[in-house]
């Protein structure tokens, strides 16, 4: 009998060894940011929440350093849902998902592969607890570990918006914008000014912004103006570094074809402005027409997808000024 525990016991002990070195439980909160950092003495730190039957539950981590994972479990400790790369880059996320029951939840973060060591950053909330970020506004974080925050933005109608994210230490910051099931509307590109997002519309309804950097970090909210082309032609005048993108907007309608109508004066000859085509919610670009070095007038039609909104973003890394016009369903 005793050897039979013995051998009982050492499987138990290798069991523990696989799983890998687990900390103590950490009591987290809706709407809580924390920062933790994985060692090889605890490669998963495990947190916990109280949680009621029906909540629709937004998880996110982020890391600099390491390939992010978490695991979701339910109070008996079966796992109910994981996560890898559904945030920005490899870091992790999970919108809306709905818990089962009323009790505490575990939160299990750790690395892909298990081994990562470094500091990272932890949010977990709901859809309807999500910290306001108002158009219009300015949110600083004095020392973010790989997430900056998680936020929700709240559009009445149709909008035209621009966010940006200023993270000095981070040498891998950004932004993604998601409705509320989930998916992706934007992600941010990189500038000398920062890590830009948009400019994009956003329709009613809310929406969750997703900020990664390191340090002291600032996103702002901005309101814009996105000219329509269904009021006529528009002329947009980029001016290189300093102000590199500009966008137009017109009114799409699904398997409808579009003709544009575009001249460019560029005051250098090597410059080489792109033209990309988007819908909100359309995974891949509608149309992109890159370095257009040389030329000074163009003609071209797409097919639209979807009915909706649709942007025309223009950029150039040197002063030009674009006018562009379209025409619906145009005669062959």
């Amino acid at each position: 009998m005793k050897r039979l525990f013995v051998v009982a016991l050492l499987i138990v002990v290798l069991s523990l060894a696989a799983i890998g070195p687990v900390s103590a439980q950490t009591a987290i909160t809706y709407g809580e940011t924390v920062q933790g950092e994985l060692t090889s003495e605890q490669t998963t730190q495990n947190y916990t929440f109280e949680g009621t039957t029906g909540d629709r539950v937004v998880i996110a981590m982020a890391s600099a350093e390491f390939d992010t994972r978490f695991a979701l479990l339910d109070p008996a400790g079966a796992e109910l849902i994981s996560d890898d790369d559904g945030g920005y880059g490899t870091d992790s996320l999970l919108v809306g998902f709905e818990l089962p029951i009323d009790g505490p939840y575990t939160i299990a973060a750790s690395s892909y592969g298990g081994s990562a060591t470094g500091p990272y950053g932890l949010f977990v909330g709901t859809l309807d607890t999500l910290p306001a970020l108002e158009l219009d506004s300015e949110v600083e974080v004095e020392d973010a570990a790989g997430l900056v925050g998680v936020f929700s933005v709240t559009s009445a109608g149709e909008q035209g918006v621009t966010f940006n994210l200023v993270s000095p230490e981070s040498s891998d910051a950004g932004m993604v914008l998601y409705d509320a099931e989930g998916s992706e509307v934007a992600q941010s590109n990189f500038s000398s000014d920062g890590y830009p997002l948009g400019p994009t519309i956003l329709g009613e309804g809310s929406y969750i912004l997703v900020a990664a950097g390191d340090g002291p970090s600032t996103i702002t909210a901005e309101a814009i103006n996105i000219p329509s082309l269904e009021d006529g032609p528009a002329t947009v005048q980029i001016t290189g570094l300093t102000d590199n993108v500009g966008v137009v907007r017109f009114a799409a309608v699904a398997g409808e074809t579009v003709r544009f109508t575009v001249t460019i004066e560029a005051a250098e000859f090597f410059a080489s402005p792109t033209i990309e085509i988007t819908q909100p919610g359309e995974i891949s670009d509608v149309a992109y027409i890159s370095s257009i070095q040389g030329v000074t007038r163009l003609s071209f039609d797409i097919v639209t997808p979807s009915d909706g909104v649709a942007l025309v973003t223009l950029t150039s890394f040197s002063d030009v000024e674009i006018e562009i016009s379209l025409e619906h369903d145009p005669a062959e």
